[in-house]
């Protein structure tokens, strides 16, 4: 919808036409259930416009479905090495996939990667998916469906004795600080749009 794309050509245009970039640049992606794909095929499409692809380019997709079973330390030991090792390279965007399963309290890494003026890499993207157990209430404002993702995140997802207090808070306003809402799109579009 109009909303999604004045959020991504707001925040994308500002981010690059800053150099250098003074704050990363973060989106959180969620979609229920019917959208997922929807999710991953618009981060996918995105990160080429951000960084388009060359030869030498890769795109880095971390899914947190790999890494659910791990300890989070050991977890949050690998994506830290894997970030670092393709921002260090000069590759440009990341995309988390699956962030709400990812083992606790391994998200807490973001935190510093998505920092405003202290973050390891300024130049860069990460694009966020959360995968939804339910759909967006089109009764409300966009805004309190946001609100509501933040919610399943701190109240549901991360609510763990493991997360310091304060902590979930503090990672929120940092990978939480733009949300987009998807919604399910047409098959036979998705399909042209991102083949498998």
């Amino acid at each position: 919808n109009d909303r999604v794309w004045d959020i991504l050509r707001t925040r994308g245009r500002a981010h690059l036409n800053n150099s250098p970039p003074l704050r990363p640049l973060v989106f959180l992606f969620a979609a229920p259930a019917d959208g997922h794909d929807v999710a991953s095929c618009l981060a996918i499409k995105l990160a080429g416009l951000i960084d388009p692809p060359s030869i030498n380019k890769q795109l880095l997709i971390i899914n947190g479905s790999k890494y659910k079973s791990w300890k989070g330390n050991k977890a949050k030991l690998e994506l830290d090495q894997l970030l670092k090792n393709f921002f260090l390279n000069g590759l440009k965007v990341a995309i988390i996939e699956n962030l709400e399963v990812l083992p606790p309290t391994s998200p807490l890494l973001f935190y510093s990667y998505c920092d405003d003026e202290n973050a390891p890499f300024k130049a860069v993207s990460i694009i966020f998916t959360v995968h939804l157990p339910w759909h967006f209430d089109s009764f409300v404002t966009p805004k309190e469906n946001e609100r509501r993702v933040e919610t399943y995140l701190a109240n549901e997802v991360w609510k763990s004795p493991l997360y310091e207090e304060n902590a979930v808070g503090a990672l929120l306003s940092r990978v939480a600080d733009t949300v987009v809402l998807l919604h399910s799109e047409d098959k036979s579009v998705l399909a042209k749009v991102c083949p498998k």
